[in-house]
């Protein structure tokens, strides 16, 4: 948000209205709400505070509704399997529920994984390199999203953003036989969180994808 944000203060000709929320209430005419929810490292939490949002009303009044996790959200040891179904049967009641909105889905976004000599060392010692199995298992999250939604409904692939370099080439990391993409580090602030050039970034590429779905694309 903070890159839609710098978008804005940059572009007025995009004439967008964005508004952080205080409580239950919508403001009156177009706007880009956002708004925190639930608590780090509890994802299922915050779906729940998401639904409870949606079925309090909010549904009545917007066009398009989303939420995504945060990084801290899914680590190595993530139970994917659950988290995922619990999102989609929720989803998929708030579809029943509110045939007047659009629901777009968010894949996990990532992080910078250990690099250098450290990360070196470690695989010769058989050991793994610090951040691989976080962005592995957030690749398998993210691998349910894409099954179950590309194509279907509006996704956006904030992983797939994230790791993609400005020549289209991909950020990724394998340990074992396993792979995963990770968070490209001319993007990130502090190995995680985006810089002013990632945030940028992701920022135009989520204007455009809404703006797509808004048009009914």
């Amino acid at each position: 948000m903070a890159g839609v944000e710098d978008l804005v203060k940059s572009t007025p000709q995009l004439q967008l209205r964005v508004v952080q929320l205080q409580g239950p209430s919508l403001p009156a005419g177009p706007f880009f709400a956002h708004e925190k929810i639930g608590e780090n490292g509890k994802p299922s939490l915050k779906t729940d505070v998401f639904a409870t949002l949606m079925e309090d009303g909010f549904n009545k009044n917007l066009d398009i509704a989303l939420h995504k996790y945060c990084f801290v959200d899914i680590e190595e040891a993530t139970d994917v399997g659950r988290l995922f179904a619990h999102y989609k049967e929720t989803l998929a009641r708030l579809r029943a529920e509110s045939p007047n909105v659009r629901f777009v889905h968010v894949t996990t976004p990532l992080t910078v994984v250990q690099s250098g000599w450290r990360a070196t060392v470690k695989r010769m010692l058989g050991r793994e390199p610090d951040h691989y199995g976080d962005n592995i298992t957030r690749q398998r999250y993210n691998e349910l999203m894409r099954h179950e939604y590309a194509g279907r409904e509006p996704l956006f692939d904030l992983a797939r953003i994230e790791s993609t370099r400005p020549d289209g080439s991909r950020e990724t990391v394998s340990w074992g036989d396993q792979s995963a993409f990770a968070l490209v580090p001319d993007y990130a602030s502090d190995g995680a969180h985006l810089n002013p050039v990632g945030r940028r970034y992701v920022a135009e590429q989520l204007l455009v994808f809404l703006a797509d779905v808004a048009s009914g694309r």
